[in-house]
C-alpha cells in the first residue's frame, strides 16, 4: 500500500513515494522516499542498525568505567580507608580520558553481517538486560585490579599520593583497553577490523598522552595531586589493566560454546 493512505496509517512504518506519491499518502506516512527507490529502505535499515549498535557500544563502554569508579569509592568509604581517587581525578577520567574513545565508538562502521541479523524487538530498550549483564559482568575485574594495586602500594610504601596515582592510571588503562572490547561487540578482538576505526585509535592515544601529562607535568601534578611513576609501576599497571581483554575474550568464547551446545539440544518440529 505505497499510495494507500489507510494502509500507510495502519502500518508499523508507513512509506510513501516522494516523487510519484500522492500528497495524502505523504501526510500519513512515517517515511517518505525522496528518490522513489526501494533500495534506499535497505540502506536506511542498515544505517539504523549501525547507529543502534554504536549507541549500545558507547553506553557499554562508558557505564563500565563509571560504575567501577563509583563502586570503588563506595567500597573504600564502607571499609573506612583513604579514598583511592581524588575528586579531580574522577572528573578527569569521566570528562577527558573516557570521552575520546567513546566518541570514536559512536562512528564505528557497520558489521559486515549486520543485515543478516534478525530484527530486534521494537519494545526493547537500548539498556537491555543483555547490556546490563555485560556491564555488571565486566565491572568487577576493574574494581579488583585497581583495588589490588592500591592495597599493594599502601602496604609496601604507605605513600597515599603514589597509591592514588597508580589507581588513577590503572582505571584509565583499563578503560583504554576496554574500548577495544566495546568496539568488537559481537566478535573476538583478534580480527582484521581491530584497527579499522582510526577515531578509536586516535581517542585512545590522545587519552593516554593527556594522562601522562597529568602524571609527569609538575604544574598538573600540583593540581591533581599525582606523582611520577617509574617503569616497574607502568609494567604492573599494564599487566593488570590488559587483563580485561583476556577476561572479556574468555567470556565471549564460553558464551559461544554454550550457544552452540544449546543449538544441538533444540528439538526439530518433525521429530516426535
Amino acid at each position: 500500500g505505497i499510495n494507500d493512505s489507510p494502509a500507510l496509517a495502519q502500518a508499523d512504518i508507513g512509506i510513501a513515494m516522494g516523487i510519484k506519491g500522492t500528497e495524502a499518502s505523504k501526510e500519513v506516512s512515517d517515511i517518505i522516499l525522496k528518490d522513489d527507490n526501494f533500495t534506499t529502505i535497505v540502506k536506511a535499515i542498515e544505517g539504523g542498525r549501525t547507529i543502534y549498535d554504536n549507541i549500545r557500544k558507547f553506553i557499554y563502554y562508558l557505564l563500565v568505567g563509571s560504575l567501577s569508579e563509583v563502586l570503588l569509592i563506595m567500597l573504600a568509604v564502607i571499609v573506612g580507608v583513604n579514598l583511592p581517587l581524588t575528586a579531580l581525578m574522577i572528573l578527569f577520567i569521566n570528562l577527558v580520558t573516557s570521552e575520546f574513545p567513546a566518541l570514536g565508538l559512536s562512528v564505528e562502521k557497520a558489521n559486515e553481517n549486520i543485515m543478516k541479523q534478525r530484527p530486534r524487538n521494537p519494545k526493547e530498550g537500548i539498556l537491555s538486560d543483555f547490556v546490563i549483564m555485560r556491564i555488571l559482568g565486566t565491572t568487577p575485574i576493574i574494581i579488583l585490579g585497581a583495588l589490588s594495586l592500591y592495597i599493594w602500594e599502601m602496604f609496601t610504601t604507605a605513600n597515599l599520593a603514589k597509591a592514588q596515582t597508580i589507581v588513577f592510571a590503572t582505571i584509565i588503562m583499563f578503560e583504554l583497553f576496554h574500548a577495544f572490547n566495546a568496539k568488537c561487540w559481537n566478535s573476538s578482538i583478534i580480527n582484521k577490523r581491530i584497527f579499522s576505526n582510526v577515531y578509536v585509535i586516535f581517542g585512545v592515544l590522545l587519552a593516554f598522552i593527556l594522562t601522562l601529562l597529568v602524571i609527569y607535568l609538575p604544574t598538573l601534578q600540583d593540581v591533581f595531586g599525582t606523582v611520577a611513576l617509574n617503569t616497574f609501576d607502568w609494567v604492573l599497571i599494564t599487566l593488570v589493566s590488559s587483563s580485561i581483554i583476556l577476561f572479556v575474550e574468555l567470556k565471549k568464547y564460553a558464551l559461544k560454546i554454550e550457544i552452540n551446545e544449546r543449538k544441538k539440544l533444540e528439538l526439530f518440529p518433525t521429530r516426535g
